[in-house]
């Protein structure tokens, strides 16, 4: 018999094998964004927001603004020869900013949006915006014998802050800013000024705690003491945190006069406790536009004391 040949198979070039593998790997991500797109929608534009001005007015022109919200009693601002005041209240003293904030928001009255027209929709009720009684209601006479009324509500649901808002007379619900809200949500007394101690810890020199628990500390020149009810020396630590929050001092809202106010029912008559401190003489430099002195004072020493009542809050 004769030999049979066999052929041999030659081995495939290097460059077939990654030309398969490419390809197939361009026909998967083609046929893979060909059902991206069948499957994902078409999702619709967000709309912008188209602001509205429902006031075109200076604050100088505001002569009345009654507040009524759900924190107080209403109040009502008048504007007089000799600036705001705060009817029936004499000698007022409003906090600047607060005041500024009510009387331009006022007067450039803006809605962010406007969500629709009731009107159109009536299905929908005042009770679904926050925007019933109850609600932030203000009311703005002006020096032209014209007045405007607006309600401000519940809070929009969504990512950006706003608030719903009702112009009175007209039929459209519009949204508007928090700060807008806010500007209008103090209580009569919050509106007024407060005086901050401004204490330096480094001139107190005695500090008397009375009531419950107490005890007093004096500075004497090898650091600070106990002196009652026994002598004993205080941890330097502890001692400036104590004058570090007696320097940060601040009061968050004025109550009303001493005359006018309960004070028992406040926990201050009497005291629940007493706070005295004892602060040392100083000098009151002053300078001019160079930073250059130019005059001192002598301030001499003196006594505060703060008269503690019942928690409110967490203040």
């Amino acid at each position: 018999m004769s030999p049979v040949r066999r052929r041999q198979m030659r081995p495939a070039p290097h460059w077939i094998l990654p030309l398969v593998l490419g390809g197939l790997l361009a026909v998967s991500c083609i046929a893979w964004l060909l059902w991206g797109r069948q499957a994902t929608p078409q999702l619709p534009q967000t709309a912008a927001a188209s602001p509205v001005q429902l006031c075109d007015r200076t604050p100088g022109q505001i002569l009345r603004l009654t507040v009524d919200n759900p924190y107080d009693e209403p109040y009502t601002l008048l504007q007089g020869q000799d600036g705001w005041q705060m009817e029936g209240e004499d000698g007022f003293v409003f906090r600047k900013a607060a005041l500024e904030d009510m009387l331009q928001n006022c007067a450039g009255l803006t809605a962010d949006d406007t969500l629709g027209d009731l009107k159109e929709h009536p299905e929908w009720q005042l009770m679904n915006f926050g925007l019933e009684e109850g609600c932030v209601r203000v009311t703005a006479e002006f020096t032209d014998d014209t007045s405007m009324t607006f309600r401000i509500g519940d809070g929009v649901p969504g990512e950006i802050p706003g608030r719903y808002m009702l112009l009175e007379g007209d039929s459209h619900i519009y949204i508007t800013g928090t700060d807008v809200y806010e500007a209008y949500t103090y209580t009569c007394m919050g509106l007024h000024d407060v005086t901050d101690p401004a204490l330096n810890g480094s001139l107190i020199d005695r500090i008397a705690f009375s009531g419950s628990d107490p005890f007093v500390m004096e500075r004497r020149t090898d650091g600070w003491y106990m002196t009652e009810p026994l002598a004993y020396p205080l941890a330097d630590d502890a001692v400036s945190r104590l004058l570090n929050r007696l320097e940060g001092l601040r009061f968050a809202q004025y109550m009303g006069s001493r005359e006018k106010t309960d004070l028992s029912a406040l926990g201050l008559d009497p005291a629940r406790r007493t706070v005295t401190l004892d602060i040392a003489e100083s000098i009151l430099t002053g300078y001019d536009d160079k930073d250059q002195p130019t005059d001192q004072a002598v301030l001499p020493a003196y006594q505060l004391t703060f008269e503690l009542g019942n928690t409110e809050n967490d203040v």
